[in-house]
């Protein structure tokens, strides 16, 4: 598998913030149906979207990967076209139910009194078809960008 390197960029779908990429404004109007109150309310959604999903790529991946693993996000075409399917389908899914709430609410289930567990909130910090498309990461890096071990040592060359 051939990977070519290039910058960051923005389009009219994605800005790079720096460190990760985001939907943009106008991507997400076009996409998703009028769910918010305002412009500055969705693009905060669309902040806190990205960086939900950016976190648990790095967390449930091994943390020496992490640097590779943005490379291949942020700096590949195939990575463009990955994370924006992955930050589409999240963002869907917290449209329709609140998905982006879920770690941010007290860890206590309100409905009998008891303490959820922790591993449980992450596991489910993002969609099914959020987590499904990330899992099928190594269809289109060669390697599963969510994987618990460190990458081979020949993948350094890219950072």
């Amino acid at each position: 598998m051939k990977i070519t390197l290039k910058a960051p960029y923005d389009t009219p779908d994605m800005t790079f913030d720096g460190k990760r990429y985001v939907l943009t404004l106008e991507y997400a109007k076009r996409t998703f149906p009028p769910n918010f109150k305002d412009d500055e309310t969705l693009v905060l959604r669309l902040q806190a979207n990205s960086r939900k999903v950016y976190d648990f790529i790095h967390y449930r991946g091994h943390s020496k990967n992490r640097k590779i693993v943005d490379c291949l996000i942020n700096r590949t075409e195939e990575g463009r076209a990955f994370i924006q399917e992955v930050l589409t389908a999240q963002m869907e899914a917290d449209i329709k139910t609140g998905y982006n709430d879920l770690t941010s609410s007290p860890a206590i289930n309100m409905s009998n009194g008891q303490i959820m567990d922790r591993e449980e909130l992450f596991r489910n910090a993002i969609s099914v078809d959020t987590e499904q498309i990330l899992e099928g990461s190594a269809g289109i890096f060669g390697v599963d960008i969510l994987s618990r071990a460190p990458f081979p040592v020949a993948l350094r060359w890219l950072i």
